[in-house]
């Protein structure tokens, strides 16, 4: 087979497609020759490209190359605004915006405005609206505390409760963010979601604990395990049907948050609060949950004993931690405490 000519046979097929078509050759080409791929999307114009558009960006972003920022971005706000692209391209288009590492990387206007518009009914995704959910987290992660009350509002108005589970990590963070009425309004929403709820009722927990809302231990306390042998009921496992009585089954997470609450001894609460984020490791990609965490271990400052408890403990655990999310929290624990952290886990 002659490499260069299956590319440029592929390349007059990709100039004579549109839509998820052109997509399918464009990957083709990345995949015999990236660089060529590259410069393609370099020289095709922004304007006109649909879904395409997230593949050309991602490609020039990958290679440091981007030119005409603007309008591509322009580009991909249109994808986004576009149910017809379906949940798969819309989710690219977000990623694209709104970096998990530098969410404000773009600090186009017209970024924020479309990640509000596409919260709307009439933009959803077909069957699973998996679009709303990504976008309330981007609204969080860019900090746009002004929606705080219409992603708590989203709550009620979204059937499906594997999104919810989206809408309600944006919701907590917004609401972190913001305190006053909206944290109050969470609050009770919470409150109902501990007694009655169809979610999983670990990310209801968490939600609990992000806010640091101790005026909810002793709904908190009525669902937890005696000890660490207790068996859980089937909400830490699962999510959706109809909502269900949650004081029927008792649950790891209720015990571990109230022990972190009603721990008066400094030392052995910020094991406490590490070992939850150990066992936690993926939730420290929230960054709400991390601040109040880090927060949290940060108040431990000045106690002699709670940093030695900090420190033995990284020392232990950070050589096998197999997460990513957990490395980067113990090295950010590491910075917050200072050189004695360091010394300790040599």
């Amino acid at each position: 087979l002659d490499a260069a000519a299956y590319v440029r046979a592929l390349e007059a097929r990709l100039a004579s497609s549109t839509g998820h078509q052109a997509r399918a050759f464009y990957a083709a080409i990345a995949a015999a020759d990236p660089s060529r791929a590259t410069t393609l999307a370099a020289t095709m114009p922004a304007e006109g490209q649909g879904p395409l558009a997230v593949d050309t960006f991602a490609a020039l972003q990958q290679a440091d190359a981007i030119t005409g920022v603007d309008q591509r971005i322009a580009a991909l706000v249109q994808v986004l605004l576009d149910p017809q692209q379906g949940w798969e391209v819309r989710g690219k288009a977000i990623e694209l915006l709104v970096p998990h590492a530098e969410p404000r990387r773009h600090p186009h206007a017209a970024i924020d405005e479309a990640l509000v518009a596409v919260l709307a009914a009439d933009k959803a995704d077909d069957t699973v609206n998996f679009t709303r959910g990504r976008a309330c987290l981007a609204l969080a992660r860019r900090s746009q505390v002004a929606q705080a009350g219409r992603v708590i509002d989203l709550l009620d108005a979204t059937p499906d409760s594997y999104v919810r589970r989206d809408v309600l990590a944006a919701a907590v963070d917004l609401a972190d963010q913001s305190g006053g009425t909206e944290r109050e309004r969470l609050v009770r929403w919470i409150a109902a979601q501990l007694e009655r709820t169809n979610l999983n009722i670990d990310d209801v927990l968490w939600a609990a604990w992000t806010l640091d809302c101790r005026e909810l231990t002793p709904l908190i306390e009525a669902i937890a395990t005696a000890d660490a042998d207790g068996i859980e009921g089937p909400m830490a496992s699962s999510y959706g049907g109809k909502p269900r009585r949650v004081a029927e089954h008792r649950y790891h997470l209720a015990r571990q948050i109230a022990q972190c609450w009603r721990e008066q001894d400094a030392a052995a609460r910020a094991v406490l609060l590490l070992g939850l984020g150990y066992h936690d490791p993926q939730a420290w990609e929230d960054p709400a949950r991390t601040r109040r965490r880090l927060t949290a271990c940060a108040a431990m400052k000045d106690d002699p004993a709670a940093r030695r408890a900090v420190a033995a403990w990284c020392a232990a655990w950070s050589g096998i931690s197999h997460y990513p999310a957990m490395t980067r929290h113990l090295t950010a624990v590491t910075a917050l405490f200072g050189a004695e952290l360091s010394e300790s886990a040599k």
